[in-house]
């Protein structure tokens, strides 16, 4: 019999806090865990405007394999479909059973916005007064009310190229999170007073001006492609610290940090990872401009799968089917 969860399951098991801790779990224990970490597969046709990413992992300490399939069509929100949509398998690695099937959707947005809490909580210093959030999707959303337990923010600043979108992404946010939600116009007026920046978007070119970051910020962009660019090079050139997930990642799948490395803005050895911060072997800084960068990969996918597994087998979630 297989576990099937649906993304209604997956949000079910899982809340901030304890997703928190096990993202933090997974860096801290994440040389220890004999990974094999492929690189991903990814197929995409921007001229149809869908990406399809095939991210394989392995554990032998976990015991474990996944492949996570996650696609999105660009086109798809106009048909009344999902944007994003994709299926996570679990197999025991002794003998290659397969355990579990996970909504890919729902799981990266826990596992991301867990990545980003581990990052908010080291690289802060004590919250953010001001949330600026570029963005308006499923993961700007999770990832706002994720932060909303560690940053503590009494108010979050709104902006995304639609202003329909926008506005009725900043309701939504003030009704889940219970705090002043204000629709900004521009990027610019939305980092004004922001100490604390997330952008969470699909877009080809930089989405702020690093010249309108405040002095003291923190920046967490999600953006995953080689041919996308949240960051532009003012942001690199006026940062005093750069976190990757992984830098092995980062360097080779997001587009805005490939740029200032070909610029020669930033340095690959500039780049510190966030499991050398959770150990405690890299010191974080934790004033200036500090920047955090996620295009994730499969291992989190792995384990946090594996947890998400355990969990609805304990709580007895989920539907069991046979193939």
């Amino acid at each position: 019999m297989v576990l099937v969860l649906s993304g209604k399951d997956v949000r079910s098991l899982i809340g901030p806090r304890e997703a928190l801790s096990v993202a933090t779990e997974f860096f801290r224990t994440f040389d220890e865990g004999d990974y094999r970490i492929p690189e991903r597969t990814v197929l995409a046709d921007e001229g149809e405007g869908y990406v399809w990413l095939f991210m394989p992992s392995s554990s032998r300490a976990l015991n474990a394999l996944a492949l996570k399939v996650v696609n999105e069509y660009r086109r798809n929100p106009e048909l009344g479909l999902p944007h994003a949509q994709g299926l996570t398998l679990l197999h025991d690695l002794s003998n290659g059973r397969l355990l579990c099937l996970l909504d890919s959707h729902a799981l990266t947005q826990v596992r991301t916005a867990a990545m980003t809490c581990v990052a908010a909580d080291r690289l802060s210093s004590g919250g953010a007064e001001v949330l600026a959030v570029i963005g308006s999707g499923d993961q700007a959303r999770v990832n706002a009310e994720y932060l909303k337990e560690v940053l503590r923010p009494s108010s979050i600043r709104v902006y995304s190229r639609s202003r329909e979108r926008r506005e009725a992404f900043a309701a939504e946010l003030e009704r889940l999170l219970g705090i002043e939600v204000t629709v900004c116009g521009s990027p610019s007026e939305a980092l004004k007073g922001a100490d604390a920046v997330l952008t969470a978007t699909n877009s080809a070119t930089p989405v702020l001006n690093g010249d309108d970051l405040e002095e003291d910020a923190l920046v967490m962009s999600l953006g995953a492609l080689p041919t996308r660019r949240e960051l532009d090079l003012r942001t690199f050139e006026r940062t005093s610290f750069v976190c990757a997930d992984r830098r092995a990642s980062v360097v080779k799948e997001a587009g805005d940090v490939i740029e200032a490395l070909r610029r020669g803005v930033l340095r690959e050895d500039e780049i510190a990872e966030l499991p050398e911060v959770v150990r405690g072997s890299k010191e974080p800084v934790t004033s200036g401009i500090r920047v955090y960068k996620s295009v994730g990969f499969a291992a989190i996918d792995l384990f946090f799968s594996l947890r998400l597994y355990e969990m609805a087998r304990d709580r007895k979630v989920g539907r069991e089917v046979e193939l």
